[in-house]
């Protein structure tokens, strides 16, 4: 009895996978932010490998700095003291602030499309529905026309 829960329940883990895995790759399509994303992790190694190499600290610490810089949290743990040190910064700043606005899109965007399909799709069941009233309404008037039809020539 045991196996069979547990068997049951790795079946519903796996369909949970599959539904978070078509939503995620919903979302990551939506504006192509998978693309835009993509653009922004290769500009903040860029930037982290520029600015461990003029600030002289580690890699690992440069992407830490970049990281909480993009984001604009800025902890301030680690500050650029050169003139390309505060460029990357700039450019990381700038980046954090357009991926944000980007990001808050995304969402937005996901969530009307959603809703926006959604309400095509009740409006075509709408249609279908009042379709298959116009057939029954025309079937019941030719019933009645016969009727009637019927009707006078038994007079």
């Amino acid at each position: 009895m045991g196996q069979i829960s547990k068997f049951a329940l790795i079946g519903r883990l796996i369909g949970m996978f599959g539904k978070f895995n078509r939503s995620s790759n919903r979302f990551l399509n939506t504006n192509s932010f998978y693309q835009v994303a993509n653009i922004a992790v290769a500009i903040i190694m860029t930037d982290s490998f520029v600015f461990s190499l003029f600030e002289k600290i580690s890699f690992g610490d440069a992407v830490w700095w970049a990281i909480v810089t993009t984001t604009t949290v800025g902890y301030g743990d680690f500050y650029p003291k050169t003139i390309v040190g505060k460029f990357a910064a700039a450019i990381l700043m700038f980046l954090g602030i357009g991926l944000i606005g980007y990001l808050t899109s995304t969402i937005t965007n996901y969530f009307t499309n959603d809703m926006e399909q959604k309400e095509k799709s009740q409006e075509l069941e709408q249609i279908s529905k009042i379709e298959s009233l116009e057939r029954k309404i025309d079937l019941l008037v030719n019933k009645i026309e016969t009727l009637e039809g019927n009707n006078r020539k038994n007079k």
